[in-house]
């Protein structure tokens, strides 16, 4: 539009516009300079300030364990022991006495030395002194009539029999009475405990009656 204007108007307007332009061109570029300026330097972001920090120091690595250790290596594994704090606790007074007092016993004295054994009894039973044999009955004999007779007889302390009963039959009664008659003739040895003659009863004394067949 400018150069338009230029070739119809006179000298001294086409003078004041280029002035006009110029003034006008000169405000624009301020204008923008400043302005687009201003908007670039707020658009920035603020500076980032790095702040060096101090090295950490490594924790200790824990105590090796059971699934930890190589059991497949020849290295010597160093075990730390931990620390053992010792404490001074204060101890209990001594015990001087009890609830439940305890009677003392008494002293039995000199222990009484053990007395020996006393000595059995020695005991004789009583025995038969020398006699003739009974006669044999005569009807048994041709009846050929044998047996056992058993006997029990009492007896004093001089051996004497003061009784006597059958204590068991020999099958034949006329044995058994010849034995009964024969017994009470007889003379014994007393019975003796340690020496000393004695008084027995149920002594037992048994007859065989036996043929002579020779």
């Amino acid at each position: 539009m400018y150069g338009a204007m230029r070739e119809h108007a006179p000298q001294s307007t086409r003078f004041a516009g280029a002035i006009t332009a110029t003034a006008i061109t000169l405000a624009t570029g301020y204008m923008l300079a400043h302005g687009f300026g201003n908007y670039i330097v707020n658009a920035l972001p603020d500076p980032i300030v790095f702040v060096p920090l101090q090295d950490e120091t490594p924790a200790a690595p824990p105590p090796p364990t059971a699934d930890t250790l190589d059991t497949l290596s020849d290295t010597d594994i160093v075990l730390v022991a931990p620390e053992t704090v010792f404490q001074d606790w204060p101890t209990d007074p001594p015990i001087t006495g009890s609830k439940d007092q305890v009677t003392p016993r008494a002293d039995p004295g000199p222990s009484t030395p053990p007395q020996p054994p006393l000595p059995k009894s020695i005991r004789l039973a009583p025995k038969i002194l020398p006699a003739t044999p009974p006669p044999y009955p005569a009807s048994e004999a041709r009846k050929n009539n044998e047996g056992v007779t058993q006997l029990s007889v009492c007896l004093d302390t001089r051996g004497r029999v003061t009784s006597a009963a059958l204590a068991a039959t020999s099958g034949h009664p006329v044995l058994d009475q010849a034995a009964l008659k024969w017994v009470r003739t007889l003379k014994f040895t007393p019975l003796t405990l340690d020496g000393a003659p004695q008084s027995i009863c149920n002594h037992a004394v048994d007859y065989e009656w036996r043929l002579n067949r020779g």
